[in-house]
């Protein structure tokens, strides 16, 4: 019995582009996020993951092979994880820097809500609305991976299976040179 695969190939990436079209799109999206991602705060992990996808996307597209495309998939599959807690963590830093959680409560304490949210103090609102900030932000992770960036691994990875199996001029004449 063979093992099951992680990824399975799809026939379109977002229910309306070729897994092609949504792997350069994917690829220019990581250029924009290397070119305007570190405007606000540079860190350095966001900028290093969005550059080793966007050379891996660009030696894709420049020497296009089954070589260049398996490396832009693995490239982007394990670029996204650094992404995802760069992202985690310019959320909850804003969320602090900001004092979002301590407007929001004094906003409750004037208005006489802190009985109807079960809290007694300022301290005590800020950290109950934290974790209520912290678990809605786990879920909405969690539905953008099941979802959304699943979609995006398996058009790269359909991208990247299919290299032998498409019919352009660039594969004719590699064909005919080997």
């Amino acid at each position: 019995q063979k093992p099951k695969k992680m990824f399975k190939e799809v026939d379109s990436c977002c229910c309306m582009f070729t897994p092609k079209q949504g792997s350069y799109m994917l690829g220019i999206l990581t250029l924009l996020g290397l070119c305007f991602g570190e405007l606000e705060e540079f860190l350095m992990v966001r900028f290093l993951s969005n550059l080793i996808i966007f050379l891996a996307f660009g030696a894709m597209i420049l020497f296009d092979s089954e070589t260049t495309r398996k490396a832009f998939f693995y490239a982007y599959f394990l670029g996204t994880f650094p992404l995802l807690m760069a992202m985690i963590y310019s959320f909850e830093k804003s969320m602090f820097d900001n004092e979002t959680l301590y407007w929001h409560c004094l906003a409750m304490s004037k208005e006489d809500k802190f009985a109807s949210f079960e809290v007694a103090n300022m301290a005590e609102c800020q950290q109950k609305l934290g974790i209520i900030y912290n678990t809605l932000l786990a879920a909405l992770i969690l539905a953008w991976f099941a979802f959304i960036e699943y979609w995006w691994f398996c058009s790269i990875y359909t991208h990247y299976k299919r290299y032998g199996k498409e019919n352009t001029a660039r594969h004719q004449l590699h064909e005919e040179s080997v």
